[in-house]
């Protein structure tokens, strides 16, 4: 065979475009695990099951050892006429036309007791003649047989805004051909009206999604929606990082007022619009403390002028500063705001029904204007400890008639350091759970590494920041004033150990041979190492900072294993459990690290959290 070039690379494979002998295109695609797995063996013996029209044929199977690993390339038919997502909107008749031969391929698969589970406009590819096929059986379900997802997932395999509820919600009792159906007829009306039917990117509403179709061009490339979007936590100087290509993963970014005037930051969304399409837009009002408000929060228009005298409880101040944020958010265009909430003395139930009928109230005022709002729960993570309050909260939160939470965990660890009480990772992680099995997708505010566990109990999307203040959420942030991200000195992220290194504990630890391969696959890692060897070798010592570079090295990382958790390529306990052998390798070689407190005994904390989550999460037995 004759290699031509690559032609994509997604989850689970690589594909790559090759002559054979006689000079006939196919394509080869070669598994990206060290080893063949079981759910690898399951697409391919449904490929081969599969003999219908507009079903991919698989040409071969070709196994092969790999550092003592069993591995596999297969090949399969080109399609040289792309991807339905590259067609943009289509006419009427051919969407007929191929929807007619599209439901019988799905008829086809649920007649042999599959379930496809991919079905979307980037796995609807064409012939050189026109004809649709379906594509990627990486996640095929086979009815026949016992089930690869665990029970317990909150959230099973497939790509939200196109996969059924049933699906994503890890119904497998329910998950049949009918699921498929449901795939397709969203990826037929995508391509159809040129967005998604019901929403646009990342849950806005139904009005903006009719004012996106109105302005369409016929023709327009049809984008599908990311799958899990992680956000930018915004802070101080961090628009830079939006159009970075390496932060192109993220699918949208949350705005504070405290680094930026109002009509400064009504310039930055114009901006932001002109170079980054799909790109959802968040407005954090920030009134968790607002007698202490800080930067230039209080010059907005929403700031309430009676702060030192307000009763925070009371609905009727509420609806004053509800009326006025409302105001400031059309003028700003943002897509989204974060309804408003402060600190309060007691997390109790009366606080958050208050806040739910805060958030409901502002949706109110902002459903003409297609503002979506996040209704805001702020939990106080000692809160959490107790054994059946998170499902307590989860009981009033549920009443919100907003359609996602931005959810705010507080505590008292400093930012730099990690948390470490298990009952509190529990409650906050069955409370995640919670929501997401209500209905209510949830993205956790102010992430730190901690965000394995956050996706491991079902978060649909995380954010997180390049300062450490932007990765914890604690009420000494407003009160205390700090340098900008709360300190200067650089960290590397290394995830063999799930810890933030300085820049000698970063040296003793590569010398160790302990840099993952996902660092080493991170663009921004490589500059790091390249600035520490050529300060190595210099003569006298002469170093480039790299503070940036390692705020962009973390952002990177968090992006990139949110979206391997979230394919479940990889689990929290598996990355736990390395990172706990690692750091015992480290104590056996005898290094210590310049802070004490870096010393990886959270990891067994989290251990025990994710266990203890799970234990509980799993039905019992019969």
């Amino acid at each position: 065979m004759q290699f031509v070039k690559q032609e994509g690379e997604g989850t689970f494979k690589q594909t790559f475009k090759v002559l054979t002998a006689d000079n006939q295109p196919v394509a080869l695609k070669l598994y990206k695990a060290d080893s063949f797995t079981r759910r690898d063996e399951r697409e391919i013996n449904a490929m081969l099951r599969c003999r219908h029209p507009s079903i991919a044929q698989l040409l071969e199977v070709v196994p092969f050892r790999q550092n003592g690993k069993q591995r596999v390339w297969i090949l399969e038919e080109f399609l040289p006429g792309g991807t339905l997502a590259d067609k943009g909107r289509i006419g009427v008749e051919e969407c007929l036309k191929m929807g007619r031969q599209l439901i019988d391929a799905v008829s086809h698969i649920a007649e042999l007791s599959l379930v496809h589970r991919g079905i979307k406009p980037a796995n609807i590819m064409f012939r050189g003649d026109g004809t649709p096929v379906i594509t990627d059986f990486g996640i095929v379900r086979d009815l026949s047989d016992s089930s690869i997802t665990p029970t317990w997932a909150a959230r099973g395999p497939g790509t939200p805004f196109f996969a059924s509820p049933e699906q994503l919600n890890n119904q497998k009792e329910l998950t049949d051909w009918r699921s498929d159906q449901f795939a397709l007829g969203v990826s037929v009306a995508f391509s159809l009206f040129g967005d998604h039917p019901y929403r646009t990117l990342a849950y806005r509403p139904i009005q903006k999604t009719k004012a996106a179709l109105s302005g369409l061009e016929s023709g327009g490339r049809v984008r599908e929606p990311a799958t899990m979007p992680v956000f930018h936590q915004m802070g101080h100087h961090s628009n830079n990082l939006i159009d970075i290509a390496e932060m192109s993963a993220y699918a949208g970014a949350i705005f504070s007022p405290i680094n930026c005037k109002e009509a400064a930051l009504g310039g930055q969304v114009d901006k932001v619009r002109a170079s980054r399409k799909n790109f959802e837009i968040i407005f954090d009002p920030q009134l968790y403390v607002p007698a202490t408000a800080r930067g230039e929060l209080k010059k907005w228009s929403y700031f309430p002028k009676d702060v030192d005298t307000a009763d925070p409880s009371s609905p009727e101040w509420w609806t004053q500063v509800n009326k006025n944020l409302a105001q400031a958010c059309e003028r700003i265009r943002t897509d989204a705001v974060c309804s408003p909430c402060v600190i309060p003395k007691t997390f109790d139930d009366k606080y958050y029904a208050l806040t739910a009928n805060v958030a409901n109230e502002l949706q109110k005022k902002l459903v003409k204007a297609g503002t979506e709002v996040l209704q805001t729960v702020l939990v106080g993570l000692p809160d959490l400890a107790g054994p059946s309050r998170a499902f307590e909260i989860a009981s009033i939160v549920t009443r919100s008639e907003c359609d996602r939470i931005c959810l705010v965990f507080v505590g008292s660890t400093p930012p730099r350091n990690e948390l470490r009480d298990v009952d509190e990772l529990k409650g906050a992680m069955q409370l995640i759970n919670a929501l997401e099995r209500n209905g209510l997708p949830v993205l956790v505010a102010f992430c730190g590494s901690e965000v394995v566990l956050w996706k491991a109990a079902g978060a649909y999307s995380c954010a997180s920041g390049k300062f450490f203040n932007l990765r914890r959420f604690t009420r000494q942030r407003f009160e205390e004033p700090t340098e900008a991200g709360g300190g200067q000195l650089p960290y590397w992220f290394e995830e063999n150990l799930l810890a933030f290194l300085r820049q000698a504990d970063l040296i003793r630890v590569r010398k160790q041979n302990l840099i993952s391969a996902v660092n080493q696959r991170n663009p921004f890692c490589s500059e790091v190492l390249q600035i520490l060897d050529d300060a190595a070798n210099s003569r006298p010592a002469k170093q480039k900072p790299w503070l940036a570079i390692g705020w962009r090295q973390f952002l990177y990382w968090f992006a990139d294993v949110e979206g391997r958790l979230a394919e479940k390529t990889i689990s929290a306990d598996a990355l736990l459990k390395a990172a706990d052998a690692n750091w015992t390798k480290l104590d056996d070689a005898k290094v210590l690290m310049e802070d004490r407190r870096n010393d990886g005994t959270w990891i067994r904390s989290w251990l025990n959290a994710l266990h203890g989550y799970e234990s509980e999460a799993s039905p019992a037995p019969r």
